[in-house]
């Protein structure tokens, strides 16, 4: 752990990282990627290699990388004999089994406590496991007498299984977009520009200092982001999201489709929190790939009703604000092969409000900048509305897309309105209509 630094905050009563229901946690291609192939255990050994391996490079190329379950190339792997060697690729094995949507929320809750206790990239958290399994909804057990008694231990076995896999999960980057500070003729000044390495994906120590290895009875552990993931938790290239509590709460088999939608929909607000486009539809082929789902061939319905069931959960859970199909033929659905055109259908998924509240506060300075030198477009269509179409929308107790539909507009409209876009003539005699209808 050279060079690392423990935060003072470990030593404070532990905090809860969530607020208001919501958890911090890594947002980058790569976070995400990485989540993605530990929940569905996508590691297997290629030919020719001795570890497990995972692809985690994205379609257009901007992330070029791959995971590795193995011990350190460099300080490690090189001193092992053939006999160790052969002992750490049958854990390795045993990793790739053991791996699915629950190491993924403990890579969440232990970013998002790392988030919680860091006031350096270098810093390390203090993580235990029952504050993974408290943050995951399990309740402690009763005693004799009634009272909690704390958690099983084979719960906390499992735990340790999982902090194993992250421990012994090494990245290698090839390339991809990084944000940076150097060192300008002003300053301090961010900039973009390309990396590659290799690190840990997590550096992990038990207690007393030892590696954390599979089967070893130590529920508490020092941790810290590898040089991998630190460009992104902290500092001027950060990518965080919030996502929320019932993500990692949810149930690993029975709400799975939940789950992974939750994970999917946080990484996509927060992309989207750039260009503002929350109400930008999804098609229906992109939710059932974000969920790993493919059309049941037998009976198409069923997992319409699937996926429809889970965006009712996630509206009832308050993880969004609603959800509703874009003009869509519904007569189709049960002709011959009526699923191949359901996969292009197109949905419309709302945020809650207090997702595009926090980000939004993002984009506050450029909005205001905006309105204070308006372009020649924006002198046009004074006054601006948007502060107060939301204002009067939310004590109407609307979302963007029932407003949307009230006022006469599509949600995109609403959506770019309310993110201080200026509009046009007609949009405007609507929206001072609808601003009017109480009066």
């Amino acid at each position: 752990m050279k060079g690392s630094r423990i935060s003072l905050n470990f030593i404070k009563s532990f905090e809860s990282p969530f607020n208001n229901g919501l958890l911090g946690v890594g947002n980058c291609q790569l976070y995400y990627r990485l989540r993605e192939v530990l929940a569905n255990s996508d590691f297997s050994v290629p030919e020719g290699e001795r570890w497990p391996t995972a692809n985690l490079t994205t379609g257009n190329r901007k992330l070029k990388a791959i995971a590795q379950l193995r011990p350190d190339p460099f300080d490690v792997e090189p001193c092992l004999s053939d006999a160790e060697i052969n002992g750490w690729q049958e854990r390795m094995r045993q990793n790739v089994m053991a791996m699915d949507d629950v190491t993924a929320d403990v890579m969440d809750i232990v970013s998002a406590i790392w988030l919680k206790q860091a006031c350096h990239h270098e810093d390390i958290a203090i993580v235990t496991a029952d504050d993974i399994l408290g943050f995951r909804g399990l309740k402690p057990q009763k005693n004799g007498a009634g009272r909690r008694g704390g958690y099983k231990n084979e719960w906390r076995r499992e735990i340790a299984r999982h902090i194993a896999i992250l421990a012994n999960t090494w990245i290698v980057v090839t390339e991809m977009d990084v944000t940076e500070e150097v060192e300008g003729k002003k300053g301090l000044q961010r900039k973009r520009g390309k990396w590659c390495g290799e690190s840990k994906a997590w550096v992990i120590n038990s207690g007393n200092g030892q590696v954390i290895m599979e089967g070893k009875d130590s529920y508490v552990w020092r941790i810290r982001p590898g040089d991998v993931f630190s460009k992104f938790l902290f500092g001027a290239g950060r990518q965080t999201a919030l996502i929320s509590q019932k993500a990692v709460e949810y149930h690993p088999l029975k709400q799975q489709w939940e789950k992974r939608l939750t994970r999917y929909l946080t990484w996509q607000w927060r992309n989207r929190q750039g260009g503002g486009a929350y109400l930008a539809p999804f098609n229906i082929v992109t939710l059932l790939n974000a969920v790993n789902k493919e059309v049941s061939r037998h009976n198409p319905i069923q997992t319409k009703e699937r996926l429809e069931k889970a965006l009712d959960i996630l509206q009832q859970d308050h993880i969004i604000t609603g959800w509703q199909y874009e003009s869509v033929n519904e007569t189709i659905v049960g002709t011959k092969g009526w699923w191949k055109e359901w996969l292009i259908w197109k949905v419309i998924i709302e945020p809650p409000q207090k997702i595009m509240d926090h980000y939004g506060k993002i984009r506050e300075p450029e909005i205001k900048k905006r309105q204070a030198h308006p372009t020649g477009c924006q002198e046009r269509t004074e006054p601006f509305m948007g502060p107060i179409v939301k204002k009067v929308r939310l004590q109407r107790g609307l979302s963007q897309m029932q407003a949307a539909e009230e006022i006469g507009v599509n949600q995109s409209t609403m959506s770019r309105l309310e993110r201080g876009k200026a509009t046009d003539d007609k949009t405007r005699k609507l929206l001072k209509k609808w601003l009017g209808k109480d009066n």
